[in-house]
This record gives structure tokens, C-alpha cells and sequence, in this order.
């Protein structure tokens, strides 16, 4: 399993499903919206945060692994 993969999966739901269906099946903003039953700028706020928190979440996971390495 990748540090990516990894990432994903310590998300939350919601989170992972706007990113599942915005770069994995390629849903426009609107089809997300309209899948998720919110609002286009609910989406759009909801992958920004989601993005953020993947991004913090790799960040920790390099770090540990950067420590692990390290100590090993």
C-alpha cells in the first residue's frame, strides 16, 4: 500500500468520496454535486478541504516513515 493510499484511507468518508468521484471517475463539479445531493459550492469547499487534509496527512505519514528510516 502506498503513503497515497494510505492517505485516503485515514480520511474521512465524505472526504474521500468528492475526491473518489472528482479524479477517480472524473465528475465535473455539477455531477458531483448532483451525486453527493449538495450544492456546487459545497462540493468545491468540500475538495478543498479534503485536498488540504490529504496533504497534511501525506506530510505525517513522509514524516514518520523520514523517523522510522532514520531509527532503523
Amino acid at each position: 500500500m502506498t503513503n497515497l493510499d494510505k492517505a485516503i484511507s485515514i480520511l474521512p468518508e465524505h472526504y474521500r468520496k468528492v475526491l473518489e468521484l472528482r479524479f477517480d471517475k472524473k465528475f465535473t463539479i455539477h455531477e458531483t454535486a448532483e451525486y453527493m445531493n449538495l450544492e456546487m459550492v459545497a462540493v468545491r469547499n468540500l475538495q478543498y478541504r479534503a485536498l488540504k487534509e490529504l496533504n497534511q496527512v501525506l506530510a505525517e505519514l513522509h514524516r514518520a516513515n523520514a523517523i522510522s528510516k532514520k531509527y532503523s
